[in-house]
């Protein structure tokens, strides 16, 4: 997942990336959605998504996501 999150970084060349999560996780599955995606990341799980990228989530609902999953 960090390796990921880096990557991301790289090659949108912004200045940061968040993300919760473990940073050892292998990433097979990428679900992405624009704006903060509420409600999108537990059908994404659903789904087998491994990560779910979006460009604007609120702190506690990335730990609420983290916690389902």
């Amino acid at each position: 997942l960090e390796d990921f999150a880096a990557n991301i970084k790289s090659k949108l060349n912004i200045p940061s990336v968040r993300f919760v999560g473990e940073s050892n996780q292998k990433i097979k599955r990428i679900a992405i959605i624009g704006g903060s995606g509420i409600g999108y990341e537990y059908q994404a799980v659903q789904q087998g998504a491994d990560v779910f990228v979006t460009g604007d989530i609120k702190h506690h609902d990335a730990l609420d996501a983290k916690i389902h999953g």
